[in-house]
This record gives C-alpha cells, sequence and structure tokens, in this order.
C-alpha cells in the first residue's frame, strides 16, 4: 500500500531526492499540487537532464526515479506530495565524474541506531571511490570529504565525484548560483 510522503520546498532552489519507489513517477503526477514548481533538473552520465513547466512538462526530463538527486526550483514555500510504494533499499551506482544522487532509506542507518533520518555519507557509499561531495542547504553549499562522517539527510540530494581528475566544483552550476556561492565552491 502506497506511504503518503512530503518533501518540503523552500523559495529558490532545492536540492532534494525522493526516499522511495514513486507510486506514480511522472513529473505531471509528482508536482501536480506544486503551481509555482518552474524547473526540475537532473544530471546523469555526465549530462543535464531538464523539464520546464509551460502550461505542460516540457523536456527530456519525464519522471522522478529512487537513488537520483533533483534541483527543482519554485517561487514559494509548498510541499512535494508523493505516495512511496516501497522505501528503498538501494546504493547508489557512482560513474567516475560528478554524480547527482539521492539519500534513500534508512535501512543504511548503522546497527543499533536509532530511527533518525541521519546516517554518515561513509556508510551510505561504502565501498565506493568517491572524492569529494556537496549537500545544498537552501543557502550555501556544505563541503563532504571522505571519513568526515558527516550525516546525510533522507530526501536530499548530494553531488558527489568519484575519479582521479581534480574535480573542482559541480558542472554547469554558475548559471543559477550568484557569484559569491560560486566563489565558495571554488570556481
Amino acid at each position: 500500500m502506497p506511504t503518503p510522503y512530503s518533501i518540503p520546498l523552500q523559495p529558490g532552489w532545492n536540492l532534494i531526492a525522493f526516499p522511495g519507489h514513486i507510486e506514480q513517477p511522472a513529473l505531471k503526477d509528482v508536482f501536480s499540487a506544486n503551481v509555482y514548481t518552474s524547473i526540475v533538473l537532473a544530471y546523469r552520465d555526465s549530462d543535464w537532464v531538464t523539464a520546464i513547466w509551460d502550461d505542460e512538462w516540457r523536456g527530456d526530463l519525464k519522471q522522478c526515479e529512487v537513488g537520483f538527486g533533483y534541483w527543482v526550483h519554485t517561487r514559494i514555500h509548498e510541499s512535494i506530495q508523493a505516495r512511496l510504494t516501497t522505501l528503498a533499499n538501494c546504493r547508489p551506482s557512482l560513474i567516475d565524474d560528478w554524480n547527482l544522487i539521492g539519500c534513500t532509506d534508512r535501512t543504511f542507518a548503522p546497527a543499533g541506531g536509532t530511527t533518525s533520518d541521519l546516517f554518515t555519507l561513509d556508510e551510505y557509499l561504502e565501498g565506493l571511490d568517491w572524492r569529494v561531495a556537496y549537500r545544498f542547504d537552501g543557502v550555501a553549499f556544505r563541503r563532504i570529504t571522505p571519513r568526515a562522517g558527516t550525516p546525510m539527510r533522507l530526501a536530499a540530494g548530494y553531488w558527489v565525484f568519484a575519479g582521479e581528475d581534480d574535480p573542482g566544483a559541480p558542472p554547469d552550476m554558475d548559471w543559477f548560483l550568484d557569484s559569491d556561492t560560486a566563489s565558495r565552491m571554488g570556481r
């Protein structure tokens, strides 16, 4: 039986994820009640996948999936009301580049952990070779390095870099960031 799940959005850009499989994953269904949400972006296989609201959702992004992160732009405080069929018990796979991943179900909490929605990025990405990650808190990016013990948040999206090269900042983010935020990220 599907479980209602709410993801709060604040005005501006939000980096979110869906912590489970969505009953109706099409953008028109996921964002049906979000009249002020106008842009949804994903980053898959080193390329942007986009959708823009123009009386209907247009673009190459057609649905939301568990395990991926999404940039969502809205003009007001509102919430996404999704119905999850199951919480996801999956780990992301990473390519040697930037990956926009989503934090899924809390079953990856340490053994004996609490029912809190917090666990660390190291636990979530255990066994994967990653160099740096960023979380966006609505105001600024927070840099996360391996073995830092940084708690993750359920339903949050994360930029994660895997590979040998110097990652710099996540890809092409300047087009929606102000110059101060971009400079704090090393661009």
